[in-house]
């Protein structure tokens, strides 16, 4: 009686974790697919050429975080960003 006991507890926790690994794998997977998220980097400058490296998270067309990466670079006053006027962040 006790060894039955052990089989069907061991046999209801395997189903357990089957179900809950199969429903974590769909999932995974069709969050990816749906998701319109990505990353990138870019550097912000101020009016006196301080630029500072972000990393920008986007998510269907939105900013949805910026994070300073920690790098940041101090261009003399002559400098001028070689980049177009427009805006450097955009999803």
């Amino acid at each position: 009686m006790r060894k039955l006991v052990l089989v069907v507890l061991i046999f209801l926790i395997l189903t357990l974790v089957f179900i809950v690994i199969i429903n974590y794998k769909n999932n995974l997977t069709g969050n990816i697919i749906l998701s319109d998220k990505h990353h990138y980097t870019t550097a912000i400058c101020n009016e006196t050429n301080y630029c500072a490296d972000y990393e920008i998270t986007c998510e269907n067309n939105t900013i949805i975080n910026k994070t300073f990466t920690g790098a940041a670079v101090q261009y003399p006053e002559s400098w001028q960003d070689p980049r177009n006027n427009e805006t450097t962040i955009a999803c």
